[in-house]
């Protein structure tokens, strides 16, 4: 069945938006009511899809993640002000002037 760039856009977006709110289950759901079967490969890689990125969540949240992501930026920072301080600015509005 053909459907137009918009439409196709459309459910892309959707498509994201619902596996970033809900996983992927919902996708196995949309496309049952589709009418394509779903298959047990199907279904346990969308478990295990949705439990790995569940996971992922719940590290990122950690105190100990976020302190570790905040000592990185402000090292990175620091490193960034040594190197402009260093070999002055490389680039900017007006220095080829």
């Amino acid at each position: 069945m053909f459907a137009g760039k918009k439409i196709v856009e459309i459910a892309s977006y959707d498509c994201a938006a619902c596996t970033f709110n809900e996983g992927f289950q919902p996708l196995l759901k949309v496309m049952e009511t589709m009418g394509v079967t779903i298959g047990r490969n199907a279904a346990e890689l969308a478990k295990l899809r949705d439990r790995n990125r569940i996971q992922a969540a719940n590290r990122q949240s950690l105190n100990s993640s976020k302190e570790r992501r905040t000592e990185l930026r402000n090292m990175q920072s620091g490193q960034n002000d040594y190197y402009d301080e260093q070999e002055g600015i490389m680039y900017g509005a007006g220095i080829a002037n």
